[in-house]
């Protein structure tokens, strides 16, 4: 597949001269994005508007922005042009890009869907080798049930007479360290569940994967 990222320049008045706005288009991956971007001369920042994670592809944001690198790609073009007042020899190094507060940097070289694993595990979730974006989040999904399902069975055990006791005489300052000490209780609730044997091998194994997670 050819990752070639088409750019057109939007008008505008920025105060910085070292900012700008494009329009990109990656056509073999049916993808269009607008790019706020900085240049310094050597490296681009793009900064991404704030997405709901579940109305965005990491993976196809990765293509589009590695297709800027592409000699077929006019962007180099255009960049130069826009930033034609800079002072020094013009080239593109790097490309780093911001998406939900996560800034990844790519090369020419740089592999999209590594790119993609990298920003999962900058926002802490279990990533594996080969995980496609897919594998990811549903694997995020099927872990969040878990962890649902054994803090609630924390929260009915609690006022057992063994985990109350561990309160009886703590007076909390405020609601966050109340908060800090139940998260406590339940790390070590956690790590001493286990599941009944009528579970599956895939819940079991989801487990070891939660107190990794969590306990590490």
């Amino acid at each position: 597949m050819q990752l070639i990222t088409n750019v057109t320049s939007k008008v505008g008045n920025f105060v910085d001269e070292n900012k700008a706005e494009f329009n990109a288009e990656c056509q073999s991956i049916r993808t269009k994005y607008d790019l706020k971007l900085e240049y310094d001369g050597r490296d681009v920042f793009v900064a991404f508007p704030l997405y709901n994670e579940h109305e965005i592809e990491i993976t196809k944001m990765c293509q589009l922005i590695l297709g800027l690198f592409h000699k077929q790609s006019n962007f180099k073009q255009l960049l130069f042009k826009e930033f034609s007042s800079l002072r020094c020899k013009k080239k593109i190094e790097y490309i780093f890009f911001e998406v939900n507060g996560v800034t990844i940097c790519a090369h020419k070289d740089s592999n999209p869907y590594e790119l993609m694993r990298d920003y999962f595990r900058e926002l802490g979730y279990v990533v594996f080798d080969n995980d496609t974006e897919c594998d990811i989040e549903e694997r995020s999904v099927k872990l969040l049930k878990l962890y649902s399902f054994i803090y609630g069975l924390f929260l009915q055990e609690i006022n057992k007479s063994n985990l109350k006791s561990k309160k009886k005489h703590i007076f909390f300052l405020s609601k966050e360290e109340e908060q800090e000490y139940n998260n406590k209780r339940f790390k070590e609730y956690l790590r001493d569940f286990e599941l009944d044997n009528e579970s599956s091998d895939e819940s079991k194994q989801l487990l070891i994967l939660l107190k990794k997670q969590l306990l590490h």
